[in-house]
């Protein structure tokens, strides 16, 4: 059983890097940082599988995955002097709440309002926590994101 759930939290972080280098390619991202935001969304979802035994719902998971997938691209975007959208839009790209929205659709179309309530307050907070995730990690100062002094010595 071990193995199995191995195999499934490898192929799921897989599947997340190609969905968020996918998107990156539509979104038009440079190809050097196409691998880049793969990564940043691989370990979103990484730092998401890891947590998600641990909780009843998603919205845990889901915010520290974000906090991981913007403290990223805040890194990546100051290491390779890009903005930090590049890596944030296609790494935050699993988390997206889209089969919520289309169940609370589908629930309210055929006249099942408890369902859509319940499946739209899901969503709703994981949309929420996402967002709060990224104004967390936004908000802290520049000075977090440098490389130490002593790096930069080191290249002089």
């Amino acid at each position: 059983m071990l193995g199995v759930i191995t195999v499934d939290i490898i192929s799921s972080i897989i599947g997340a890097f190609f969905a968020s280098l996918t998107f990156s390619v539509l979104f038009n991202i440079q190809k050097s940082e196409l691998v880049y935001c793969g990564f940043v969304g691989a370990m979103g979802w990484l730092a998401f599988e890891i947590l998600s035994p641990f909780f009843d719902s998603d919205i845990g998971p889901v915010f520290v995955g974000t906090l991981v997938v913007t403290f990223l691209s805040r890194i990546f975007s100051r290491r390779r002097k890009t903005i930090t959208t590049v890596y944030l839009t296609s790494g935050i790209i699993t988390f997206v709440p889209g089969a919520g929205i289309y169940t609370t659709m589908y629930h309210i179309i055929y006249n099942q309002p408890e369902q859509a309530v319940a499946a739209g307050v899901q969503t709703l907070n994981i949309a929420g926590v996402i967002a709060i995730g990224v104004i967390v990690v936004l908000s802290l100062p520049n000075k977090i994101f440098r490389p130490p002094s002593f790096i930069k010595k080191l290249k002089n």
